[in-house]
């Protein structure tokens, strides 16, 4: 059927017969238990010289793969942040000043000061209206545009 689960010991020893090298087995066991061994083979798969065989170069550490793996975590880190600040918050920031998120009385919010109030919906043309039909009547996107757009009046 499939390839049968490896133990922590067995995992290094592979790697081992494989051509990794380790500084500390003992730590590469603790980090095992915590990564996959397939989450890590993405960080490792350069290092091979025969990746049929899934041999390694010479001189190829366990702590090598870490060091790529902790490297690529922060990486995506930082870029998510900046994603988060450079898009996301301005983005609810807008859609929060235009509109209250129900329209249950408990949710209507105070009014906001004119230096925040400056961003608003321009009514819909029709040409806007038939592309967003075009999405289909009950999709998501559809629904989301009706409570937020302001219709002409």
């Amino acid at each position: 059927m499939g390839k049968e689960a490896k133990n922590l010991y067995e995992q290094v020893d592979l790697l081992k017969k494989r051509n990794m090298s380790f500084h500390d087995e003992n730590s590469a066991m603790r980090f095992l238990s915590n990564v996959s061994y397939y989450r890590l083979k993405g960080y490792w798969w350069e290092m091979q010289d025969d990746k049929v065989a899934h041999h390694f170069v010479e001189g190829t550490y366990f702590e090598d793969v870490i060091a790529r793996y902790n490297f690529d975590k922060r990486f995506r880190l930082i870029v998510f942040a900046a994603i988060e600040q450079r898009v996301a918050q301005p983005a609810r920031l807008r859609c929060w000043q235009h509109k209250p998120i129900s329209n249950h009385p408990r949710n209507k919010r105070v009014a906001q000061p004119a230096r925040l109030r400056c961003w608003r919906h321009k009514p819909v043309s029709n040409h806007s209206r038939n592309k967003i039909e075009a999405y289909g009547k009950n999709s998501c996107f559809q629904s989301f545009f009706h409570s937020t757009a302001i219709q002409p009046g």
